[in-house]
């Protein structure tokens, strides 16, 4: 069966504690329970036989996904990538630290256990190596990108105020909370922090040119030269991040 392969921007990614936020052209919000990978290496048109080597870990994620949406986009971009659509974490599990052959990955609901959403990895249409092997075969994977490995059982709808927390056994659980009565609230803060970081980096930036005019003229350029590289490299690698994690 041939592997379909999608991507989530780093834009999709959250932390264990933040709400998951469904956007208002969707009604229909599902929770996937899955083990991800996390790259330690750069890895490009590795082989399956040496897949794992390029592997720091793992850790949980819940694989969002809009599924009216996904029904009718053909590329999944809307239905998987949407803001807080990846909740990942809350650490990682050193390779060698956990049995990713047969990782055991359940799934509670509001405090419930959901004997449907449990499963292992041991029963993925594509093994773990095999996933990074066909990845790294026309994209490269670089250190801290992260791949979702897939469920390996069913999965579900999730309605406002739900509390879904994903289980594989070796790691402790990370707790998610969907909810969406703070998209607005989210959608003002975010571009808000993003303005308040950009401008305090072109002020030190500005400082540093005084201090140089002024003949504090190493201390004044490093400080410019570092800052100026910070705030014009940041989206470049923001975008390169989202390009490879699948």
């Amino acid at each position: 069966e041939d592997m379909i392969i999608f991507t989530k921007p780093s834009t999709s990614v959250i932390g264990p504690d933040d709400p998951i936020i469904i956007p208002a052209c969707s009604n229909d919000m599902n929770y996937e329970p899955e083990l991800a990978v996390v790259m330690g290496r750069v890895a490009k048109n590795v082989s399956v036989e040496d897949a794992m080597d390029y592997v720091l870990g793992f850790t949980c994620v819940n694989d969002v996904t809009l599924r009216d949406l996904q029904g009718i986009d053909p590329t999944w971009t809307r239905a998987k990538g949407f803001d807080t659509s990846c909740p990942l974490g809350p650490w990682i599990v050193m390779r060698d630290d956990l049995d990713w052959k047969d990782a055991k990955i359940s799934f509670t609901l509001n405090g419930e256990d959901v004997p449907m959403a449990s499963g292992t990895t041991a029963n993925l249409i594509h093994g773990i190596p095999e996933q990074i092997a066909a990845i790294s075969s026309f994209s490269t994977l670089l250190p801290g990108d992260v791949i979702m490995t897939g469920t390996p059982n069913a999965s579900g709808h999730l309605d406002p105020g739900d509390e879904t927390i994903v289980h594989v056994e070796g790691m402790n659980r990370a707790v998610y909370d969907a909810n969406w009565k703070s998209q607005f609230l989210s959608g003002l803060m975010q571009p808000l922090m993003n303005v308040i970081g950009n401008v305090a980096y072109v002020a030190v930036c500005v400082i540093g040119s005084v201090l140089a005019i002024n003949g504090t003229i190493r201390f004044g350029v490093i400080i410019s030269f570092i800052m100026y590289v910070r705030l014009f490299t940041s989206p470049l690698t923001q975008i390169a991040q989202g390009m490879t994690n699948m």
